[in-house]
């Protein structure tokens, strides 16, 4: 799919998150989605334009944040729509030559074939970007190693046909002569998903992971060593590789200062920052086989990144107080039209109607996530022959399910962490930093609920201010407050 179809699909999926942010609720009140607060600054909005534009480059970006068996990976939209402005708006690759797959598109004949099609338009001189955020693994041969398709089951077979090897898809990024691959892989290809489990069925193996074979001519750059796995940033519901690399080519990686930022320069910042600030895990960034290290990426914008020094004292005071809170994810609401009418095939009344329901429903800010959820499910289980909605009706009942669960187990995560934060305030043993970071995490972990609905983010951020003028703080408490309402329509019916 090329970037001007990609576009289209921005603007309805944007105008409709919008809408679903407003009105994503619960027990009657608005549960507003506010934009990330964290110490990791957003990359949404691209720097100025370079003077050398790079009219000859070609680029292919691929992200699966919902894979339909395996699981998901958030924050990997995100991350690619950065990418693909990033490369567009600053570094000047044509719009026309960019191509852009994520979730359900990725599959294993459309990342072929948008990779062929960018092999074709890229200019000899030019380089070809081959972005994939999303799982990987070995192949059981022990012999090449698979990136993983949207639409792929945890079993050795399905990984097998739906699949796109290594080997091959190199072999066609090397097809032209006089181009210059760039891979960046934020995967791992151990067998192992974001949060360390297994991408393969319970019950069977992971595979013996195999290095990465490169071409003479291509750039590998990967998320992780082999006996690692990729994750996401600490404190940020984004993949952590992509995020980093892109953030080092916009400059913070240029350590040199003269305005070039090369592949051992983004890679090298990149596993810099992660080795300062990962707990519990470890994840080496590397340039497989070390081809390409001093090849320049992009020109810097002189931009900085963010102090990393402060984020790794801030997180050490704080390492003592664990928030159980991942960033929600608001469904993507982007609504289609039905078509036109055709009266020798007519579409079920029915349908019609809870369509227009649904699409109410949607837009009503006092709606829950579970009546939102409820109202698609219905519509999803009409008969697709006289249903031209079901597509789109399936995908959301899933995705509002998903987020009704989320939310509810987000709000569950934050009481608990409220009164386990009201008893550490109270500790003589902690001091004031160590109390201030406490309190930050807790915001920091919750920055995505709105403040209005929930007492407990307003009390911390008094308790913070409190600390931070130098005098002793606590919260009351809130165990009294009901979060989860009662009565909510069912969204767990299963729909066939």
């Amino acid at each position: 799919m090329t970037l001007g179809a990609q576009a289209r699909f921005f603007a309805i999926a944007l105008s409709a998150c919008l809408l679903a942010a407003a009105g994503c609720n619960r027990g009657g009140k608005n549960v507003s989605l506010k934009k990330e607060a964290t110490a990791w600054p957003s990359l949404a909005e691209p720097p100025p334009p370079v003077t050398n534009p790079a009219l000859r480059d070609a680029a292919v970006v691929i992200a699966i944040e919902d894979y339909q068996q395996v699981d998901d990976i958030p924050g990997a939209r995100a991350n690619a729509a950065d990418w693909v402005k990033f490369l567009t708006k600053s570094q000047g690759v044509p719009e026309a030559n960019t191509h852009l797959l994520w979730n359900y598109e990725a599959t294993r004949e459309e990342i072929l074939a948008d990779t062929r099609r960018a092999v074709e338009k890229v200019s000899p001189g030019g380089r070809l970007w081959f972005v994939f955020i999303g799982h990987g693994a070995p192949k059981k041969t022990g012999d090449d190693a698979w990136l993983i398709g949207a639409d792929v089951r945890p079993t050795p077979d399905s990984i097998e046909a739906r699949g796109v090897a290594q080997t091959e898809l190199l072999s066609i990024l090397e097809s032209k002569e006089g181009v210059t691959p760039i891979v960046v892989l934020d995967a791992c290809f151990n067998g192992k998903t974001s949060t360390g489990g297994s991408v393969m069925e319970k019950g069977l193996q992971d595979l013996v992971f195999v290095s990465l074979k490169t071409g003479s001519r291509s750039i590998v750059l990967s998320a992780s060593k082999s006996d690692e796995y990729a994750g996401s940033l600490p404190g940020l519901n984004r993949p952590a590789f992509s995020y980093l690399l892109l953030g080092a080519m916009r400059g913070w990686g240029d350590t040199n200062k003269d305005g070039t930022i090369t592949v051992q320069e983004a890679v090298g910042y990149s596993r810099d920052a992660l080795e300062m600030l990962l707990q519990g895990r470890h994840q080496t960034p590397e340039i497989v086989g070390g081809i390409g290290a001093e090849q320049a990426l992009a020109l810097s914008s002189g931009e900085g990144g963010p102090d990393l020094t402060e984020m790794r004292m801030r997180g050490a005071a704080a390492n003592d107080l664990k928030m159980n809170a991942d960033t929600l994810a608001v469904p993507d609401a982007a609504l289609f039209e039905g078509g036109t009418v055709n009266f020798s095939q007519k579409s079920d009344m029915h349908a019609e109607k809870l369509y227009g329901e649904a699409l109410k429903i949607q837009k009503e800010e006092e709606a829950l996530p579970e009546t939102r959820a409820s109202k698609w499910c219905e519509l999803a289980r009409l008969s697709a022959e006289t249903n031209p909605y079901r597509i789109q009706a399936l995908k959301m009942c899933r995705e509002w399910q998903i987020y009704a669960r989320a939310l509810r187990n987000k709000e569950t995560s934050m009481v608990n962490d409220y009164e386990y934060l009201r008893d550490y305030l109270t500790l003589e043993h902690k001091n004031k930093d160590q109390k201030q970071a406490a309190c930050a995490a807790f915001l920091s972990g919750y920055s995505d609920l709105a403040e209005a609905d929930y007492p407990h983010i307003k009390h911390v951020r008094r308790a913070l201010k409190s600390l931070q003028r130098g005098q002793k703080a606590k919260v009351p408490s809130l165990s009294d407050v009901k979060i989860v309402p009662a009565g909510s329509p069912s969204a767990t019916t299963p729909v066939q």
